[in-house]
């Protein structure tokens, strides 16, 4: 089960499914970076790429158990989560990686469930730094809605959605060069044309922007 994916900047996908994981014309041409959650990976620190290319690293975390379902979907084999105290947990590349640049045609793809809180997290985002960013794309929740936004806050594009607590959903972002659209469990809530910054983005992470910042993401991914 995917729990983050990314294309690279030539290639634009639909949203993946469970049984993209076998397909491997997939892995080998149409993703950039994909990041899977194991139970063996509980104790290891190291958050491993299934294409051997961006592979990450937790801090102050680990990986929870399987689940037997999401969504209200049974899962075969179930699956596992990366649990976020909300505090300060992050997963994040340690080293500065060849992720394109802000405004590079990229889909994303993760799961997500909200366990407790209000306020405004982020879930993930590509940026071109450890904390404080000038380039980046960002999923957060803001004002209890989920919107993609560039580094600063600048709203890309607002879903609307809003998160029932301790319940997954799926989020879903595209941006083919001129549209950005939202996706919450496969159907699509907005779309907008508004423009991305230029800077490289060689920093991604999960969790939050950075370590050592505020915006913890207190649930699961």
């Amino acid at each position: 089960m995917p729990i983050l994916s990314l294309t690279p900047p030539r290639v634009l996908r639909p949203i993946l499914t469970t049984h993209d994981l076998n397909a491997s014309h997939l892995l080998n041409r149409d993703l950039l970076t994909w990041w899977i959650a194991q139970p063996t990976q509980l104790h290891a620190p190291v958050v491993f790429d299934v294409l051997g290319r961006n592979h990450g690293t937790h801090f102050n975390m680990a990986v929870g158990a399987p689940q037997s379902g999401m969504g209200g979907t049974t899962r075969p084999g179930g699956m596992a989560q990366w649990n976020f105290d909300g505090t300060n947990d992050v997963i994040g590349n340690t080293k500065a990686l060849r992720l394109g640049t802000a405004n590079s045609l990229r889909t994303i793809s993760l799961w997500a469930q909200l366990r407790a809180g209000t306020g405004s997290f982020v879930l993930m985002c590509l940026t071109d730094a450890n904390g404080s960013a000038a380039n980046g794309v960002f999923i957060q929740l803001i004002t209890s809605t989920i919107q993609i936004t560039s580094a600063g806050g600048g709203v890309l594009v607002a879903s609307g959605f809003t998160p029932l607590v301790n319940q997954w959903f799926h989020i879903g972002y595209t941006w083919d060069g001129t549209t950005n659209a939202v996706y919450i469990d496969g159907r699509v809530q907005a779309t907008t044309t508004t423009a991305h910054q230029t800077g490289a983005t060689q920093f991604l992470w999960m969790g939050n922007y950075g370590t050592g910042v505020s915006q913890d993401w207190p649930g699961a991914l």
